[in-house]
């Protein structure tokens, strides 16, 4: 096999192993997402939650 047809099939190797890597993070950064939505709909659910019993305890 010639030298520049070993060198293009190394680089298809490469971007190969550079789309995995590219996948995998997409992956990664949707779970990241996932967990900051989680995370803020607690938020919101606990602030909607202290803001009735806050509101509750004034009125007595």
């Amino acid at each position: 096999m010639p030298a520049g047809a070993i060198e293009q099939v190394g680089q298809r190797l490469d971007l190969a192993l550079l789309d995995a890597r590219q996948n995998a993070l997409i992956v990664e950064e949707n779970a990241v997402d996932a967990v900051i939505a989680s995370l803020l709909a607690k938020v919101n659910f606990y602030h909607g939650f202290n803001a009735c019993w806050s509101d509750a305890l004034t009125r007595f």
